[in-house]
């Protein structure tokens, strides 16, 4: 008979060297698991809360401190630190319990708020973001441009190009929670943005009206195409509605 012969180091001893090597392997796994196990399980300190766009919502942050959030917002706080909080995108006011040894700071992409005891408005979309001090007073940029705005001053913030100062009442700053949005020759862009945030619909411009300036207000807690349509009527403009929202545009040509 023709047998075959097992192949030079894969006889019984070979065997029983490769599973005594993968028992201790799998042993050792086993405890670099057990080692590891707190860490893997604890979770992070930092967490987000983010709100759905159309929605509004109130968030006690800790230490007496709260934040009102506007639709389409982001909000990462710190299990460790009530008093630190990042707007990663959207719109929140913030109402802090002042405390000079502990200064409550918000983090917004390369901007810095730090409260100075105050209510205010921050705004973080996209290349814009501002600030505005409903009440009290706070530090913008403090270990840079070093920037104090107490109560009614607002700070614009725009990429490429040069911080903005101006005044607006404070009422108006957070109008929004009340489902009114107010504004003073701002840029149709800006109002754009806002009413998706606030309406829970998307609103786009056709790419030569960005720049367009728009002075007044819109309700924005009632129809949404009656919101929009309101504005484009104003401006002798139309609003059209699209598959994912609306669209605000010149109106068109009549035939000659």
């Amino acid at each position: 008979d023709e047998r075959e012969e097992p192949a030079r180091g894969q006889g019984p001893r070979a065997r029983i060297g490769f599973r005594a090597a993968t028992l201790a392997a799998v042993a050792a796994i086993f405890v670099a698991i057990l080692v590891a196990l707190p860490w893997l399980t604890a979770g992070p300190s930092r967490y987000e809360i983010a709100t759905a766009a159309g929605e509004r919502k109130k968030v006690e942050l800790g230490e007496g401190s709260s934040a009102v959030l506007n639709g389409s917002t982001r909000l990462i706080l710190d299990r460790d630190d009530a008093r630190y909080a990042e707007l990663a995108a959207g719109e929140a006011t913030f109402t802090v319990r002042h405390d000079d040894a502990r200064p409550f700071q918000v983090v917004a992409g390369d901007h810095r708020v730090l409260d100075a005891g105050t209510i205010f408005n921050l705004v973080h979309d996209r290349d814009r973001f501002s600030v505005e001090v409903v009440e009290g007073a706070v530090v913008y940029d403090p270990a840079g441009a070093d920037v104090s705005l107490t109560a009614g001053q607002t700070l614009l913030v725009r990429d490429g190009m040069r911080r903005r100062l101006g005044r607006r009442a404070p009422q108006e700053m957070i109008g929004w929670q009340r489902g009114q949005l107010s504004y003073r020759n701002s840029p149709l862009e800006t109002v754009a943005s806002d009413l998706s945030r606030s309406l829970g619909t998307e609103v786009r411009l056709d790419p030569g009206l960005a720049a367009t300036p728009f002075t007044g207000s819109i309700h924005v807690d009632g129809n949404a195409a009656e919101s929009i349509s309101t504005l484009a009527s104003t401006l002798g403009l139309r609003a059209r509605r699209t598959e994912d929202g609306w669209r605000i545009e010149p109106q068109p040509s009549a035939p000659r």
